[in-house]
């Protein structure tokens, strides 16, 4: 479960560097990444390579957990969010 979870996290990683360098070039960055698009493909590609390896039970687990924490995301957003106390 924790490879599945930290490999799941590495894509979203992966795509969201590579997302934020394309739509907000201008903002300071502490690092750079050589080769960007390529780098973040690779990355994405690999991670999702070992993922599609491992067991459906591995697979259940992280849609369970996923919906989870889905769940208490907005949950928590929906009572705590100032728009909706505003109204």
């Amino acid at each position: 479960m924790t490879s599945i979870g930290t490999l799941f996290a590495f894509i979203l990683v992966c795509a969201g560097v590579w997302i934020l360098r394309v739509r907000r070039p201008d903002l300071p960055r502490a690092f750079t990444v050589p080769a960007l698009p390529v780098i973040s493909i690779l990355g994405i590609v690999v991670c999702g390579a070992m993922i599609y390896g491992l067991g459906w039970t591995n697979w259940a687990r992280l849609v369970g957990w996923l919906a989870i924490g889905l769940i208490l995301y907005f949950a928590y957003g929906k009572k705590h969010s100032k728009l909706e106390t505003s109204v």
